[in-house]
C-alpha cells in the first residue's frame, strides 16, 4: 500500500466540497435539520476558500475579472 494521498490537493478540495454542499442541501431541505445545516454550510464555505487558494495560491491582485474592471 502506498502513502496516503493529499488533502490539499485541488481535485480532492473539490469532491470533499461537493460533499458537503450535498449534505448541507440534505439538512437545508430533505431532512430538515438546522444545526446540522449551518455546520455543513460553514464547512463548504470554508472547503470553497480552501480550494481557491490551492487554486490560485500567488494571486493578491483579484481575479481576472476583477483585473478587468479596472483597465
Amino acid at each position: 500500500m502506498g502513502p496516503a494521498p493529499s488533502l490539499d490537493t485541488p481535485a480532492v478540495l473539490l469532491y470533499r466540497l461537493d460533499t458537503a454542499i450535498m449534505l448541507a442541501l440534505v439538512f437545508h431541505s430533505v431532512t430538515p435539520d438546522a444545526e446540522r445545516a449551518q455546520v455543513l454550510t460553514a464547512r463548504a464555505a470554508h472547503l470553497l476558500a480552501q480550494l481557491h487558494a490551492a487554486v490560485r495560491p500567488a494571486d493578491t491582485t483579484g481575479s481576472s475579472h476583477e483585473r478587468g474592471k479596472q483597465r
